[in-house]
Formats: structure tokens, sequence, C-alpha cells
């Protein structure tokens, strides 16, 4: 699974670069730093989604580093459709979290279609400001979900590689413990 993972990482890792990179180079060139509250909607959903999912993404592969050193035998008996399977909640979470954000967003704050923003790169703060209502419960609820995302996946991420760590000291062997953290990284 861990080259299942590796892969994934470096497909989001394109994807999100991506999302930003093309307009905006389009608006440096053309030195039109504009961009349509559709498409900055569009933009702010790809980078909180895929910024998300690969949070969530690397708290899944510190666990699967943890299988892998505290309980090699358990490691072994994962096959593909496993790290599938492990990899699926992350897309879930992160659409689910994008869904009841933009829900928001489009039903608490009316945008006209039309309207540019003045902006080449468009993230939560220009699409916010371009709103006609008070926006402070949409700021909020961006911070509060996009901390747990983070704070969670985070906090994951430590437990696991602390374990880790833990397990490798107690490896007697100098060359095994090289190998063990040959392994991690």
């Amino acid at each position: 699974p861990m080259y299942f993972f590796l892969s994934n990482l470096s497909f989001l890792d394109i994807l999100f670069t991506s999302a930003i990179s093309p307009k905006m180079l389009v608006s440096l060139l053309l030195e039109r730093k504009t961009v349509s509250v559709t498409a900055c909607l569009s933009q702010t959903f790809l980078l909180h989604l895929l910024g998300h999912t690969e949070f969530i993404l690397l708290a899944v592969m510190s666990f699967d580093r943890y299988v892998a050193i505290c309980n090699p035998l358990r490691y072994t008996a994962h096959n593909e459709w496993q790290g599938v399977l492990l990899a699926c909640p992350k897309l879930l979470v992160g659409s689910i979290y994008f869904y009841a954000w933009s829900h928001h967003c489009v039903h608490q704050a009316y945008l006209s279609v039309g309207q540019e923003l003045d902006h080449f790169f468009c993230d939560i703060t220009p699409l916010l400001k371009a709103a006609c209502v008070d926006t402070s419960y949409l700021e909020m609820l961006d911070f509060v979900l996009s901390s747990l995302v983070l704070l969670s996946s985070l906090t994951f991420t430590i437990v696991s590689y602390t374990y880790i760590i833990a397990t490798i000291l107690r490896i007697p062997s100098v060359q095994r413990r090289q190998k063990a953290f040959y392994t991690c990284g």
C-alpha cells in the first residue's frame, strides 16, 4: 500500500498545482488580474478539497508506516484493496467538508454571478469580501472546519510517528534500527 499512497500523493500534488497555476499564469501574462465569482468558487472548492484530502492522506500514510514498523506481521497481510479502502475515507471526508462549505457559501451569501473579483489567485478571503451579506459566520465555519481537518490529521500523524520512534528505539541492533528508520523516510 505504500506505493499506492505515494502515487496518490503525487497525483494530488499535481492536481493542487494545476488548480492554481493556469489561471494565475494567464492573468500575469495578460495583466488582467480579475477573476469571475464562478471561477473563484471553483478554484476555492478545488484548493480546499485537494488540500484537505492531502492532509488526510498524509495521516493515513503515517498509519501505514505505523503498521509496517510496529506490527510487521499484520502489514504483510495487507493487500492493495485494503490500501484502497483506507484511501476512500479521505476522499469522503474531503468531499463532505466542501459540499457543506460551498452550500453555506452560496446560500448564505448572495453573490452576483457576473461580478469580477480583483484578484488573479482566488481564495476564501476575496470571495467572502464580494458577498452582499455579513460573512462572519462563514469565516468562522471555514476556520473551524479547516482547523478540524488540519489538527486531527496532524495529531494522528504525530501519534503514529511517536509510536514508531518508541518501537524503533526498543530495537537492540543498530543496523536493524537504521533499516527501520529508512523504511519511514
